[in-house]
């Protein structure tokens, strides 16, 4: 694995990026074939996501083709994860648009620091990348990764473009202090690390998913800005913020977290919904 990382690297930096997308896709097609438990996670996933559009089954058929391109897009996300250097504020907007950012600006006039929810969607980690160039201060939770070469790659192409990384298991103290200085702290929304969670309604069922935007927004008053980065076409993505979600406070601290996760989850449905070959989640959520 640590291997495919560097020679997706070796791509994104040394190739034309047309011809590293081509090369990509190639061994993308050779993963879906043998990665059969990974294979069948993205089904289940997009299955679900099928079902609740159409309100009875999926359709098997786009199960299957959304599988297959989730397994592209997946590729094109690393690659375009490890071009990451060659993205800085001067070239950024030929390969992203942006859409929505007067939203994040309002939140931001409130001075109590955002959280941003997002989704393993698109390229979430070019999302931060891009947002962190448009001058804000970022920062991102994110999971250590098992193997330290891989882990280390991760964290110096965000820090290279300016996301501050916080480490899921130990960050509760830094992800406040930073909310307090009024940055913005990243977070994913639609998948469960662990066992701390929250039982919402996703996709028509049942699940229990991350509880700390929603319990950070309530405890400091802060707002959630959901943001996404998805791809448009080959080499082109669009960065796209939603409007603030703020807390409401009734005194039940329980209904209050709840009603708020459950109205941000909405929108991460929303976005999931409209690109679902693009939610790169390979274990099964329900």
């Amino acid at each position: 694995m640590i291997f495919l990382f560097h020679f997706y690297c070796f791509l994104g930096l040394h190739l034309p990026l047309r011809l590293s997308y081509f090369i990509a896709r190639r061994i993308a097609d050779f993963y879906y074939l043998f990665a059969r438990r990974r294979r069948e996670g993205v089904e289940s996933n997009i299955r679900q996501v099928l079902a609740f559009q159409s309100q009875g089954s999926a359709n098997r058929f786009l199960v299957k083709r959304y599988a297959k391109e989730a397994f592209y897009n997946f590729a094109r996300y690393i690659l375009e994860f490890c071009y990451l250097p060659k993205i800085n504020r001067s070239n950024f907007e030929k390969f992203v648009a942006i859409k929505g950012k007067e939203y994040l600006d309002q939140a931001f006039a409130q001075g109590k620091g955002v959280v941003s929810i997002t989704a393993h969607l698109g390229n979430w980690e070019l999302g931060g990348a891009i947002a962190g160039l448009l001058g804000y201060p970022m920062n991102a939770v994110a999971l250590s990764h098992k193997k330290p070469g891989i882990n280390k790659m991760f964290i110096e192409r965000r820090e290279g473009q300016g996301v501050k990384i916080i480490s899921l298991e130990k960050g509760l103290k830094k992800i406040i202090r930073v909310l307090k200085n009024n940055e913005i702290i990243a977070l994913l929304g639609d998948r469960l690390i662990g066992d701390k969670g929250i039982e919402m309604e996703f996709f028509g069922r049942k699940t229990k998913l991350p509880q700390g935007p929603a319990a950070l927004a309530l405890k400091l008053g802060c707002p959630i800005v959901p943001g996404f980065l998805v791809r448009i076409k080959e080499g082109k993505l669009l960065l796209v913020f939603e409007p603030p979600i703020l807390p409401t406070v009734t005194g039940n601290k329980e209904k209050d977290l709840e009603e708020l996760a459950q109205r941000a989850l909405k929108i991460v449905e929303k976005y999931i919904s409209a690109y679902p070959s693009q939610w790169l989640i390979f274990q099964p959520i329900w």
